[in-house]
């Protein structure tokens, strides 16, 4: 709940977009933008540790 709180506070083109909320009794669905390529952990996973000049070009975004 505090993650879709602050996403809702964000437009910016290299934030992930939050579309919509649907709250059940027992369950939260998120509708976000989807990202074609994929999430940071697993490119990480894939490539091993970034090298410092290619972890700041992410982090700077």
């Amino acid at each position: 709940r505090r993650e879709i709180k602050i996403l809702r506070l964000f437009m910016h083109p290299h934030i992930i977009r939050l579309y919509e909320v649907i709250e059940t009794q027992s369950d939260i669905f998120v509708v976000m933008e989807y990202v074609k390529s994929g999430e940071l952990f697993d490119y990480i996973v894939e490539k091993g540790r970034l090298q410092e000049d290619e972890g700041r070009a992410f982090f700077q975004q």
